[in-house]
């Protein structure tokens, strides 16, 4: 699958379901994307390096998405990783 047209080469998609614009996040689904994305970084033995994620709202090919939406913080969500990742 694709997730975003300047990413997709250069990535990991993970697809979070909802329009964040307009609706609250889940703190479990927040929770999930979190294990996620730090289960990935220790499968693939990638460096941990959060600074490389990136949402589909930076893409320059697709201006005017909102994705996740703001209400999905990307720092918060970061500093979530980042800690899940020292945990282990």
């Amino acid at each position: 699958g694709i997730h975003s047209p300047s990413w997709n080469k250069i990535s990991l998609g993970i697809e979070l379901v909802g329009d964040f614009s307009t609706e609250s996040v889940n703190p479990q689904v927040e929770q999930n994307a979190v294990e996620a994305v730090a289960a990935i970084f220790k499968k693939l033995k990638m460096v941990p390096n959060t600074s490389t994620i990136r949402f589909h709202s930076e893409d320059p090919r697709t201006p005017g998405k909102a994705c996740p939406g703001k209400n999905f913080n990307k720092a918060d969500f970061i500093a979530k990783v980042n800690n899940a990742l020292k945990l282990s």
